[in-house]
């Protein structure tokens, strides 16, 4: 195993142990939740795509599953616990064209692409959340807030250090796109 494969998956480590974590810490905001869990998976899915991505997040929703299995039945925790973690590394489906448009320092296009994914990541996230309670109103305005929080989160991230989001190994960039001379 190379360097490179093996810093990826340390990182995908570190952003499922990170996910984890903040499931535990929640936020709620006038009987609203916040899930800061979304926001570690949704930027490692977007530093290194959809296929990492997904492992990443089907590994925090295993992890968490784990933890809580004792409490109810295999079939409401798979519900309650492992399925809202487990599909958001689909916001790597915006990988490609996030680290292209910030390797070209256009902020704008990256800026909708870094939107579009915490919407997508959230909206995967409240979809399996409102499977598993059956209330529509708390999962829309959680949904809403957490959206905007990790497209907050993300969007600084990305105009303060946009290399953060493209890592010096990326397949998402040509040799030619990845050049200095060219892109200095």
């Amino acid at each position: 195993m190379g360097s490179t494969s093996l810093k990826s998956w340390i990182e995908m480590l570190v952003a499922a142990g990170v996910a984890v974590l903040l499931a535990f810490f929640s936020i709620q905001i006038s009987g609203y939740t916040l899930a800061l869990a979304v926001l570690p998976l949704v930027y490692f899915a977007l530093r290194r795509g959809i296929v990492q991505g997904m492992l990443a997040s089907l590994l925090a929703g295993i992890i968490i599953l784990v933890m809580q299995l004792g409490e109810t039945e295999l079939s409401v925790s798979l519900v309650t616990f492992f399925g809202p973690y487990a599909f958001i590394g689909l916001s790597g489906l915006f990988a490609k064209n996030t680290q292209r448009t910030l390797n070209n320092k256009r902020f704008k296009n990256a800026a909708l692409n870094i939107v579009t994914a915490a919407i997508f990541g959230s909206l995967l996230f409240f979809i399996w959340q409102f499977i598993a309670s059956g209330t529509l109103e708390n999962e829309m305005i959680g949904f809403a807030l957490t959206s905007a929080a990790v497209a907050i989160v993300l969007l600084l991230l990305a105009k303060v250090a946009p290399k953060l989001f493209v890592p010096k190994d990326t397949r998402f960039l040509s040799r030619k796109e990845k050049s200095r001379l060219l892109n200095d």
